[in-house]
């Protein structure tokens, strides 16, 4: 089969064996998967990754084979996968598909039975294979933030887009997308919270300035690197600091399958391997305002 692999010669489109499934893995046959700055980050070392390995973390599919102790599934079943290995207690906490172990830029991609849920015929395979940021975007809500409150999203990029649609839908009216840019116009104290999408040392400094006493201030993406923080600013307003990382999968099927939540706006284009190779390698614009679409049989 085809796959994007990054091994310690660098990034490749080869010929790898379709991969071989345990007891309780299944098979999937990938109809699409999304690109992802975490899949970029990887394929410019910016975040280590156990190699070889193929890349590859938000993705949908059809199962082909199930493992002889899965329960639940069967072959043909139309399937997302939540990447991250949950542990006994339900955490996000183990290993993740794309970075400890094979990912889906191939044709097949085999994975534990326990991250592929079942979606519905009125899904289609790329709403499917959103639903990994989906999951990631309602995790905000686990914050102690109230619906009254006036909170800010800081950027314009997709993910930023999609938290502000997760939010209102769940009633919280007053907030708004700030660009970097603009950040620094606004008034010290202007916001009861404030969400990140693309944090910095000097942004999160800026966010300190504009959230209010006692506020909070929500982490939402995933820096490869270390940034400085103002503890002195922090403690001296009474701060939280709140990091988030994945909701519920399945309230995320909910949300699409009931059209509460509408993405296609967000969707971008859809490019074969070839052309996903020189996207992880920066040889294509990877248009951080829509999200790419790696389609296997292109």
């Amino acid at each position: 089969m085809k796959a994007i692999v990054k091994d310690k010669n660098g990034l490749t489109l080869k010929d790898v064996p379709i991969p071989k499934i345990g007891d309780f893995d299944v098979l999937i046959k990938v109809k699409i998967a999304g690109y992802c700055r975490t899949d970029g980050y990887i394929a410019q070392n910016k975040i280590k990754a156990k190699l070889p390995l193929i890349l590859g973390h938000e993705f949908s599919g059809l199962v082909e084979k199930i493992g002889k102790k899965v329960r639940g599934l069967k072959r043909g079943n139309r399937v997302a996968v939540m990447p991250i290995i949950p542990d006994r207690q339900g955490y996000f906490s183990g290993a993740m598909i794309g970075l400890d172990i094979h990912g889906a830029f191939a044709e097949y991609v085999s994975v534990p039975a326990i991250t592929a849920h079942k979606i519905p015929d009125s899904l289609t395979f790329k709403e499917a294979a959103y639903l990994e940021p989906v999951a990631a975007s309602l995790a905000v809500l686990k914050a102690p933030i109230r619906k009254k409150e006036t909170g800010v999203i800081l950027g314009k990029n997709r993910i930023a887009k999609l938290t502000l649609k997760i939010l209102s839908i769940h009633g919280f009216n007053s907030m708004k997308l700030i660009s970097e840019t603009d950040l620094a116009r606004v008034s010290a104290s202007s916001y009861d919270f404030a969400i990140e999408t693309l944090v910095n040392t000097n942004n999160f400094s800026q966010l300190v300035r504009i959230v209010r006493p006692g506020g909070i201030i929500i982490l939402k993406s995933r820096r490869y690197d270390h940034i400085g923080i103002s503890v002195g600013d922090i403690v001296k307003k009474n701060m939280k600091i709140f990091g988030t990382y994945y909701g519920s999968f399945g309230e995320s099927i909910k949300l699409l399958k009931n059209n509460k939540l509408y993405v296609k706006d967000i969707f971008g284009k859809v490019v074969g391997l070839k052309d996903g190779l020189k996207i992880l390698k920066g040889k294509l614009d990877d248009y951080e305002d829509k999200k790419i679409f790696f389609d296997p049989t292109l």
